[in-house]
């Protein structure tokens, strides 16, 4: 049997994948086209810097005509774009970045760059402006088996790898993994029976917390 890697596909053929890929997935302009944009437009075409009246910092720079009178960016028309006619142009006079500003883009990042435009060039705030969001919990077999939410998500995958969570630890399972993590050494006897009588035998969740609880104290 030969293994197959990377070195025995040839690049034209990684290249039409990803061109593919972009074409099929859905683009995410923090994950996809953000990162294309602060490597190549952004030294020259943000910040103070508005080089051609142009600016990718923020959607409504980038939609407006710069001096060449055309906008860089005109949602759901890439072919009308000067953005993608520049990164894909042939002619080096025209060719954004310039050789002389580092590498220009590639196929796939080109293909990306359309496919976003294409789909109406959809802007993000930067993540860090964004406030927390809880995402939707998983659908679970089991309903009942999740004691916080993130158990959904431990559900979920386990039931994706064909497995089922392993049973409820008894109240002594739990005393002893809080006190080795904590203390080093198992817990004795009387501390096993304290734990109960302090009401160590209710609930996986809360057994768990009276545990830490009770050998912190």
């Amino acid at each position: 049997m030969i293994a197959i890697t990377l070195r025995h596909v040839p690049s034209t053929l990684l290249i039409a994948a990803m061109m593919a890929r972009a074409a099929a997935a859905e683009i995410d302009f923090d994950r996809d086209v953000r990162p294309i944009l602060a490597t190549h437009c952004t030294a020259c075409h943000g910040g103070v810097k508005k080089t051609g009246g142009i600016s990718f910092l923020s959607r409504e720079a980038a939609v407006v005509e710069g001096e060449s009178g055309s906008a860089a960016i005109v949602p759901g028309d890439p072919d009308g774009s000067e953005l993608v006619r520049r990164v894909s142009s042939g002619d080096e006079a025209e060719r954004m970045p310039p050789p002389d500003h580092g590498r220009g883009l590639t196929p796939a990042e080109v293909e990306v760059l359309r496919a976003w435009i294409a789909d109406g060039a959809a802007w993000q705030s930067h993540w860090s402006f964004d406030p927390p969001r809880d995402p939707p919990l998983p659908g679970v077999p089991d309903a009942t088996w999740p004691q916080v939410p993130f158990d959904a998500f431990v559900a979920a995958r386990l039931a994706t790898e064909g497995l089922r969570p392993s049973s409820a630890a008894t109240p002594h399972h739990w005393l002893r993994r809080v006190t080795l993590d904590l203390v080093g050494l198992p817990p004795s006897v009387e501390d096993y029976e304290a734990f109960l009588a302090d009401g160590g035998g209710s609930g996986e969740v809360a057994v768990a917390a009276l545990a830490r609880e009770h050998v912190v104290d």
